[in-house]
């Protein structure tokens, strides 16, 4: 996967937060552009969620030899990770909005490149070691001319 070459460009994306329980308490729409910055990524991150909250994230992202670091405003510290073929892993902590308030918790997100204009993410959320939910999401290229199966 080359991450730079992927997310160059407009990007959109899809998900949904789920809590610990399985059940589905947000949805939400990301348009994303990435640009190269010298040897970084930037993306920026813009979303919609389907309670008409409006969010945004910009992402400075550094790989060399497949190492990740990535930041952004709301992340404490760096994110950190590694990416192996179409396989991006990597673990970050941030403030995410509960209600009204703020609460610190642990992400560990796997993001797996399925062709050239599609990725699927997972990222697991955790606060205090234990699972309290997972966002699940997809980012497609809008120029993609993949097939969707109920289209075959």
């Amino acid at each position: 996967m080359e991450l730079a070459r992927f997310f160059e460009g407009p990007i959109q994306a899809w998900g949904m937060v789920v809590d610990g329980k399985g059940r589905v308490r947000r949805r939400f729409r990301a348009d994303i552009v990435g640009r190269k910055d010298e040897a970084k990524l930037v993306l920026d991150e813009s979303f919609l969620f389907d309670d008409g909250e409006r969010d945004s994230r910009v992402w400075t992202i550094c790989e060399a030899d497949g190492e990740l670091r990535g930041s952004a405003e709301d992340v404490l510290g760096e994110a950190c990770g590694e990416l192996r073929g179409a396989i991006l892993h990597w673990n970050y902590e941030m403030f995410a909005s509960v209600g009204s308030r703020k609460v610190k918790v642990c992400f560990n997100d796997w993001v797996v490149q399925v062709d050239q204009d599609v990725m699927l993410a997972r990222a697991d959320i955790r606060k205090f070691g234990f699972r309290v939910g997972e966002v699940i999401l997809d980012f497609i290229r809008p120029q993609s001319n993949t097939v969707i199966a109920s289209e075959k």
